[in-house]
Formats: structure tokens, sequence, C-alpha cells
């Protein structure tokens, strides 16, 4: 079974008459599918990190808040 990828890199390594605009478009289009697939799994990677930094911000605060609630009920 093909992924899309190699579908893609398959269109992408046929030969191509220059002479036959219609076929160089294609093959610039699929450039530039292949161009935004790779952006945005970099943007989901990007997006997935930040979303984890702000969670560990997060229950870092929580702790904090839990010792000095812990220190308050223990005085």
């Amino acid at each position: 079974m093909c992924s899309r990828r190699d579908e893609l890199l398959y269109l992408l390594l046929l030969p191509i008459d220059v002479s036959d605009s219609e076929g160089l478009e294609n093959r610039k289009h699929m450039r530039e599918i292949d161009r935004l697939r790779r952006e945005s799994e970099t943007i989901s990677r990007l997006l997935m990190q930040a979303s984890l930094v702000n969670v560990r911000t997060q229950i870092e605060q929580v702790k904090s808040h839990l010792s000095e609630t812990e220190s308050f009920l223990e005085s």
C-alpha cells in the first residue's frame, strides 16, 4: 500500500516534456503541496511542544500552591 507521500514522490519523478506546460504546472503544484505538508507537520510539532511547556508550567504552579497550602495547614 502506497502512502500519499509515495504517490507525490512518484508524480514528481515522472519524466515531463519541458514543452508540456500543464505537466510543469502540475509538478510545481505537487512541490507546493509537499512543502505545505512539511510546514504543517512542523507547526503541529511546535504547537505540541508549546502545549507541553504550558502544562509543565501549570503543574509547577499547582505544586507550589500545594506546598504553600500544606505549610499553612501545618502551622
